[in-house]
């Protein structure tokens, strides 16, 4: 209806009242319609067209501004000169031959980096050949060769650097004072004589660096030095753990040089304690080497530590015999004894029944700085056997008897007793040096022997 008022003549009342002018408005509005219809498509088409060719052009600068970006970075680098670049729409094609795997890579690196690039198709290759791999290598050679010499000033002095510190290193470990000052046991002052070696010497190494700017090394070595420590670790696991264990033995000092120890079923004198083994001198003369970790852990039997010492032994009475007169009889011998001390004094106990006699037990008590156990306990056993004879306390053997049916039973007339005389006396029972002077025989022969100097008390 408002096309139709658009399209108002005077003379339209006339067409409208008539059926033929009807038509013809009708007509006219329908083609006037089509025409703006066919107006509208072909300016949108105009604008699609319009925008494609801009954003053509915008793609088109943009990758040429990529293009010549890529280009002046690859020439301006000597292994990436040879590299040719393709960009289109944002994909970069790279194409060309380069001498190192590295430089392929640091061209792919080098496209993916510019700001518009989408894709990046790396299709460089390396030159493998025979000939341009031996001029590279002697190229590099040449190189270091004259990075060397120009460094050869600095390293002499690096060198210099090093080596005053081993000597100084050296020097101080000789000063023997401070050290026994601040440690008293012999295997501590030798690791802080060590310790304070290897400080200097990593001192000096450091300033070595330094002056080679080559501190960068510093963490290569250590990482290196990680896993190699930790891989011999797993190897030498034994050996660590006696070394350890050592340390805690020194520290600690369960025993002396020269005490009497069992330790694993080894009964022996310490003859030395080293940085792997501890050394017993058995009572016969053998050398037994404990390992330190199998000492650490073992339970140790020390004789020594406590100088005074007990000895025991067993006597079969009959049962028809007085066991108090007995016990005192043999008690007295031990307290007349020479080598048997007062304080603790000397005691005895029944200790078993049996069916033909009854055991009597003797305690003793000796000082081992003077006496030697073995003898004061054999010659305590025989003092008694002469003084039960002495006084005819029956001391019966295990009897048996068999009886044969039949068989008249024999008597045996009975011997008569002999009493043995004390003509000797007591005898020897001063203490046993052999032991000793075979130990001391091995400690002069051998020089480590970490149980020189004072440990940590308990």
């Amino acid at each position: 209806m408002e096309f139709a008022g658009r399209t108002r003549s005077p003379s339209s009342p006339r067409l409208q009242a008539h059926p033929a002018g009807r038509l013809v408005v009708s007509v006219l509005a329908g083609l006037l319609f089509a025409l703006s219809a066919v107006g509208g498509a072909r300016a949108q088409e105009d604008t699609e067209l319009v925008e494609g060719r801009v954003a053509a052009e915008i793609d088109s600068v943009s990758d040429r501004r990529i293009r010549e970006r890529l280009e002046a970075s690859f020439e301006s680098l000597e292994d990436l000169s040879t590299v040719e670049v393709a960009v289109r729409s944002g994909i970069v094609r790279l194409q060309g031959i380069v001498d190192t795997v590295r430089a392929r890579d640091l061209a792919d690196e080098l496209a993916r980096q510019i700001q518009g690039v989408s894709v990046v198709v790396n299709d460089v290759e390396v030159d493998r050949s025979v000939g341009r791999r031996l001029t590279l290598a002697s190229a590099r050679l040449r190189d270091r060769a004259w990075s060397l010499l120009d460094a050869l000033p600095l390293l002499t002095i690096a060198i210099a650097v090093f080596g005053a510190s081993i000597v100084f290193s050296r020097i101080v470990i000789l000063w023997d004072r401070p050290f026994v000052w601040l440690v008293k046991n012999v295997f501590l002052r030798d690791l802080a004589r060590q310790g304070v070696r290897l400080l200097v010497v990593v001192f000096g190494v450091l300033i070595a660096l330094e002056i080679m700017d080559a501190t960068s090394l510093i963490g290569v070595v250590l990482g290196a030095a990680g896993v190699v420590g930790l891989a011999v670790g797993f190897a030498l696991r034994d050996l660590v753990e006696n070394y350890l264990a050592s340390i805690l033995l020194s520290l600690k000092r369960p025993f002396e040089p020269r005490d009497l120890v069992r330790i694993e079923g080894h009964l022996g004198s310490v003859a030395r304690l080293t940085s792997r083994a501890t050394i017993l001198v058995t009572p016969d003369g053998n050398h037994v080497r404990i390992p330190n970790a199998n000492v650490f852990k073992a339970t140790i039997e020390n004789f020594t530590k406590n100088p005074q010492r007990r000895f025991e032994f067993g006597i079969a009475v009959g049962v028809d015999e007085d066991l108090v007169a007995a016990s005192e009889l043999g008690i007295g011998i031990l307290k007349d004894m020479i080598g048997v001390i007062d304080d603790p004094a000397p005691y005895s106990r029944i200790d078993e029944l049996g069916d033909s006699s009854v055991t009597l037990t003797f305690f003793g008590w000796i000082d081992q700085r003077q006496t030697s156990f073995e003898k004061v306990r054999s010659v305590a056993i025989r003092l008694v056997k002469q003084a039960f004879d002495r006084n005819e306390i029956e001391m019966p053997e295990p009897i048996v008897r068999v009886r044969v049916e039949g068989t008249p039973e024999r008597r045996t007339p009975e011997k008569g007793r002999t009493t043995p005389s004390d003509a000797h006396g007591t005898g020897d029972v001063s203490a046993e040096t052999h032991v000793d002077d075979l130990i001391d025989v091995d400690r002069d022969a051998s020089g480590e022997d970490l149980l020189e100097g004072k440990g940590v008390a308990e």
